[in-house]
């Protein structure tokens, strides 16, 4: 423990807690606290109310939604960071770009939100679970706003406005939990339960533009025109990109789906589901660190740059092994706190193998976008191809044989191996050992 403490004390000492930097990740480590124990209790109340069964159909629909929510922003959210990260100074350019983007992804959403409706009971079929199919249907409206919220939100991540950001991020969950309450409260079928995400972005929609309204100049919102090429060619670049890196996240819990059943899925989901969630400390890190690295290389700053990057690094790995350790031990009571069902017992073991994999390969996920950050979507889009063919060769071998904790143990492994891609690429096009 002597050991850890020290670990922690240095590394907080080298990141700058009192710059604009470090504020942001105090704002949006507040709000991943909030996100988390919203996640946890959405899960958890779904667990006890309504058992495995029905968590399983809502984390495949959920996994369903993150996906086709990705595959709507096309990319473009990635473009709106970049680009108003660069011209955050010019609200003029600002607001053409960000009127410009608003508009593709709008359309670009709507048809895949209307594929997904129409589409529902061939997913159901695959997945046999017909829960998923109606859960789809309700769920579907809120696959176009999430990938409008996306550019928003990446819009406000890209001008610094991290307690805003982080004001948004938690307010999402918080939407969702509310959500739940009240489907729970009117006694809704199990299967409608994912008309909370629809409901909750439909709301964080509203809440998101008039936010950022007050900010843009309306009258350079015309000059879209000089913005959808740009957006359109980077967004076909970094697609792949958010896309994969979205799945990544999903291989197990669909694939699951795909080779067992509905109650297996919701055992091992409320374990990947409070994983996910401890996922969202080096997210923040991420965020905050995103702007930062497309000025340092744009300026030319290596040593900075290099510098910037050691120090998130040491800082995620350290904070990110003390919660590991702390939340490995204290699961099992969480467990019977959140369920009270004695079914989701057999969640501990792979949450601990998930727990111990991340703990050893956090320090590299606030460095996912590094590429991407420095001009070359591509292969920041390499990267995450190998990654999640990683991940879904090992899921496949793994899940018939072990099941649950087949899952667990391929996608500890992926990130492991994700280490070893991001370095060798970073090496080759920057010339910085990460």
């Amino acid at each position: 423990m002597k050991a850890l403490r020290g670990a922690l004390r240095a590394a907080f000492r080298e990141l700058p807690l009192r710059t604009r930097f470090g504020q942001g990740v105090i704002w949006n480590g507040a709000s991943v606290m909030i996100l988390g124990v919203a996640g946890l209790l959405i899960s958890g109340l779904i667990a006890r109310f309504y058992g495995a069964a029905v968590l399983g159909v809502f984390s495949q629909v959920l996994s369903i939604h993150f996906i086709l929510g990705q595959l709507g922003a096309a990319g473009i959210n990635f473009s709106v960071l970049r680009h108003a990260s660069r011209y955050a100074e010019d609200p003029i350019v600002c607001s053409g770009l960000l009127g410009s983007a608003l508009l593709l992804v709008a359309v670009i959403s709507a048809c895949v939100a209307g594929v997904a409706f129409v589409g529902r009971s061939v997913v159901g079929a695959v997945l046999r679970s017909p829960g998923v199919a109606a859960g789809l249907a309700v769920a579907a409206p809120g696959i176009a706003c999430f990938s409008i919220n996306k550019v928003l939100l990446s819009y406000i991540n890209a001008q610094r406005w991290m307690r805003a950001h982080a004001v948004f991020q938690a307010g999402r969950y918080l939407l969702m939990l509310c959500f739940l309450l009240a489907l729970t409260a009117a006694g809704a079928p199990g299967q409608y339960l994912p008309f909370l995400l629809s409901g909750s972005e439909v709301v964080l929609l509203i809440a998101l533009l008039l936010f950022v309204g007050r900010q843009v100049v309306w009258a350079a919102v015309p000059r879209w025109r000089t913005w959808w090429r740009v957006h359109l060619s980077f967004g076909v670049s970094a697609l792949p990109n958010g896309l994969l890196g979205e799945i990544n996240t999903k291989v197990d819990v669909l694939m699951l789906g795909l080779f067992t059943g509905d109650a297996v899925v919701g055992i091992y989901s409320l374990a990947a589901l409070v994983a996910e969630g401890m996922l969202q400390l080096p997210v923040v890190f991420r965020m905050n660190l995103n702007p930062l690295l497309t000025r340092l290389h744009a300026e030319g700053r290596q040593e900075d740059l290099r510098a910037a990057i050691r120090k998130v690094r040491n800082a995620t790995y350290a904070v990110m092994g003390a919660a590991c350790t702390v939340a490995t031990v204290a699961f099992p009571l969480l467990l019977w706190i959140l369920t009270q069902r004695n079914e989701f017992t057999a969640s501990w073991a792979p949450f601990g193998v998930l727990m111990a994999g991340m703990a050893a390969s956090s320090g590299y996920f606030p460095l996912r976008h590094l590429l991407i950050q420095t001009g070359f979507p591509g292969a920041n889009t390499l990267f995450t191809v190998a990654l999640v063919t990683t991940n879904l060769g090992l899921n496949a071998v793994l899940i018939p044989l072990l099941g649950l904790y087949g899952a667990a143990v391929a996608t500890a492994t992926s990130w492991l191996a994700g280490i070893v891609y991001l370095r060798a690429l970073t090496h080759r096009l920057l010339g910085i050992r990460v």
